[in-house]
């Protein structure tokens, strides 16, 4: 990670570039803009301002500045603190909470397991605290750990077509990589883990069958995506095939072994094919915006906002 002196300005790097400012880090977002990196560090400090010497938001928030680095909002803080539960309880709080939860447990119900949204998640689209949360999903969904935990949100997560978490990860991490920047090895290494979770996610139930004898073939292949001939000669393409035309469902379907042993590095399309079918395709890989995607699933049911007084 690069080390900087000051935040670098919007038009400097790319999305999901990352530097280091002294003891904090910047992450580009999508909007352009170099976003704060909360790391354990700063919850760590947070929590000693916070929970241990018992200092308000506002009194939290500027001892956290810097100089040189971005102010952090008090509601930056806060939105922390709910998240590891650590805002301090005033009478009633719980109770309307509860209520609020209780008038939305259908609502809720299908976000958690037709969605697989994690207990973090349903924090963000609720605004309930995480502590309110578990104790509802504990005592009136009927959920316990064996049903809340990470292996579970991934069962849930595969049956209903969303992402879980990690591959999640993948998927962001892997679009937001340019590709020139790769060896061939490592190129086609991201190409295999992203459309695992591609055809996991467009092709549920054939992802299923996937298995020794039963593979996912590249139509247009890895090492074309890569590579470029000239005079006979294989040599680096001057612009890697993107990602997002590489693993797009318009790239792949499913073959025996032998079929895929016999096609080798092999096209059935050219470059110019494929690019028009994605492009004319309803499917569009670009990396995800959880909280935007987050928020319009909580739309979609028409998911009552919670307001704390």
């Amino acid at each position: 990670m690069k080390k900087w002196k000051s935040v670098p300005t919007g038009d400097i790097g790319n999305v999901g570039d990352a530097v280091r400012l002294g003891p904090r880090a910047y992450l580009k977002a999508g909007n352009g803009r170099w976003g704060l990196v909360i790391d354990r560090r700063l919850i760590a400090q947070i929590k000693r301002l916070y929970v241990v010497q018992g200092m308000n938001l506002r009194e939290v928030a500027e001892l956290l500045v810097l100089p040189g680095h971005p102010n952090i909002s008090h509601s930056l803080v806060q939105r922390i603190c709910n998240q590891e539960g650590w805002i301090r309880s005033h009478y009633g709080r719980r109770e309307a909470a509860l209520a609020y939860l209780k008038r939305n447990k259908k609502k809720i119900a299908i976000l958690f397991t037709k969605h697989a949204l994690t207990v973090r998640e349903l924090g963000f689209v609720t605004n309930v605290r995480i502590p309110f949360l578990s104790e509802f999903i504990s005592d009136d969904l009927g959920l316990n750990r064996d049903t809340t935990g990470m292996r579970p949100i991934k069962d849930r997560a595969i049956n209903s077509k969303e992402l879980h978490i990690v591959p999640r990860n993948t998927w962001n991490r892997i679009l937001r990589t340019d590709p020139n920047d790769l060896t061939v090895a490592e190129y086609k290494a991201a190409i295999r883990r992203l459309t695992d979770v591609v055809y996991r996610r467009f092709f549920n139930e054939a992802h299923k069958e996937r298995n020794y004898d039963v593979h996912v073939d590249h139509i247009f292949s890895l090492s074309d995506g890569y590579y470029t001939r000239k005079g006979g000669k294989r040599i680096k393409r001057d612009e890697v095939v993107p990602f997002k035309y590489m693993v797009h469902p318009e790239n792949m379907h499913i073959v025996t072994r032998q079929v895929n042993l016999l096609k080798g590095e092999r096209s059935n399309h050219t470059l110019a094919q494929l690019i028009k079918k994605v492009e004319a395709s309803s499917i569009q890989l670009k990396p995800i915006n959880r909280r935007k995607e987050l928020r319009v699933m909580a739309n979609k049911i028409n998911l009552e906002p919670y307001e704390e007084d």
